[in-house]
């Protein structure tokens, strides 16, 4: 009994040394960001190159549990019995800028969920939502790192090693990093950002999704958060990643492990850890470079790709059809 007590509280103080280690990964990533921020001489919102800039940027995101309309602080309870309308809010909040940090939360009604809503909060989302994060955001650095927790439908997947794989591709960074938060200690910056807004949102009487894009830009008085609208593909659009990484070779037991780098000197190679620091990796091509897939755009984004983006992504083919 002695012994198997041992081996419990040895193994729990594991855990919290390993917990202290990636927290501690963490926060350096964001101060390394932030230094390189603070360097940079360009800014958000101008036609920025990618790779112009040597140094990184570093981004975290996640979704929040549905916001619902309509609400009432008044209202006594819960509404049982009563379907309110969901809202979704997905967050993607660029550390760089600090003091300046910014939080964009996209707003998506039910409606507006890609495929009819049947996928719900899933790869197509997710990635689409995290590809105009990317564009919006893009200072020009050649690293990029990435933080977020470890659902299995929304980010710890074969999709989202398949999409960096492609960032890379495509020349838009020299460098990529994707880290996986282990369970239990998942509380970072977007949860933040994401109880500011609650917690007006609870002060807040809440009859439609302007409300609620009325909560999220005055939920701080530093501009910390800030919302996007779908309204019919002007804020931003979905794009079928998934089905264009069909062709990518699927990576085995990707939910044990938490770190994973990404190198323009090995294209098509992922280097996989599971501790921060840790001596084992492995090297696993996630494509046949040989063989190179069309672009994840219909035929409608083609000629805005080619305006917009056709300087970085000379490598693609988009089709006409």
């Amino acid at each position: 009994m002695h012994e198997k007590k041992l081996a419990v509280t040895e193994k729990y103080l594991t855990h919290l040394n390993r917990a202290k280690q990636e927290r501690d990964y963490y926060n350096n990533n964001i101060k390394r960001a932030v230094e390189d921020g603070k360097c940079n001489p360009n800014t958000t919102g101008s036609q920025i190159l990618f790779k112009s800039f040597e140094g990184s940027i570093h981004i975290a995101y996640d979704w929040v549990q549905n916001v619902q309309i309509s609400y009432s602080p008044q209202q006594i309870g819960s509404i049982f019995f009563k379907s309110p309308r969901k809202v979704h809010l997905f967050g993607v909040c660029n550390t760089e800028n600090f003091p300046h940090t910014e939080q964009t939360n996209y707003i998506i009604d039910k409606a507006e969920m890609p495929d009819d809503g049947k996928q719900g909060k899933g790869v197509n989302c997710t990635l689409s939502l995290v590809w105009h994060a990317i564009l919006k955001y893009n200072r020009g650095e050649k690293k990029l790192v990435i933080t977020c927790d470890n659902c299995v439908g929304q980010n710890k997947n074969n999709y989202s090693l398949f999409f960096y794989s492609w960032l890379i591709d495509c020349g838009l960074y020299e460098e990529i990093e994707l880290n996986f938060m282990i369970p239990g200690h998942t509380k970072f910056i977007c949860d933040s950002c994401f109880g500011l807004i609650k917690v007006l949102y609870r002060k807040s009487k809440v009859n439609t999704i302007d409300d609620i894009v009325f909560i999220i830009n005055r939920s701080t008085t530093v501009h910390l958060n800030t919302s996007q609208r779908y309204i019919n593909r002007k804020g931003f659009q979905y794009y079928n990643f998934k089905n264009y990484f069909q062709r990518y070779k699927k990576l085995l037991n990707v939910q044990k492990q938490h770190h994973f780098y990404f190198t323009s000197r090995y294209p098509g190679v992922v280097v996989v850890g599971l501790d921060v620091g840790g001596a084992s990796t492995t090297h696993l091509r996630v494509y046949d470079p040989s063989q190179y897939l069309y672009g994840p755009y219909g035929a409608q984004e083609s000629p805005y790709i080619r305006h917009n983006l056709g300087q970085h992504l000379e490598q693609i083919y988009i089709p006409n059809n």
